[in-house]
């Protein structure tokens, strides 16, 4: 049985604190980023924003936490920004558009497959962060 020493950088408390951090700040623009407001854009930005140093500081900390909650700020702002685009096009060229995407992501992974064994090392480096 493997045990994992937390030390000073703390453990489940100090993943909690910075989710609820996260949550509380990212959660208060992404709600005032779907208002009807002409004004509703600046939380789109600072949304995006907050998401951009939330994923930097977490990955200078090493906190996965912090890394996840910037990501995912990131895809709801980007969300919230297509969501009026998407609107305005037709269903079949939604569909088209992320089935292109969809075939060129598999494309890429298929050819870059022996580059991304390297790949796999790095992330092992994961199981570190707390």
């Amino acid at each position: 049985m493997a045990v994992r020493q937390t030390g000073a950088r703390g453990g489940e408390s100090s993943r909690l604190a910075g989710g609820a951090g996260a949550l509380l700040l990212l959660g208060t623009s992404a709600v005032q980023s779907l208002s009807d407001d002409p004004t509703a854009w600046r939380y789109i930005v600072a949304l995006v924003l907050e998401g951009v140093v939330f994923l930097l500081g977490g990955i200078g900390l090493r906190h996965r936490v912090l890394v996840l909650a910037g990501t995912s700020g990131l895809a709801a702002g980007a969300l919230r920004a297509l969501f009026p685009l998407i609107q305005t096009l037709p269903l079949f060229v939604i569909f088209g558009v992320t089935a292109l995407v969809l075939l060129a992501v598999g494309a890429a992974l298929a050819t870059l497959r022996e580059r991304l064994g390297g790949a796999r090392a790095a992330l092992s480096a994961w199981d570190d962060w707390t």
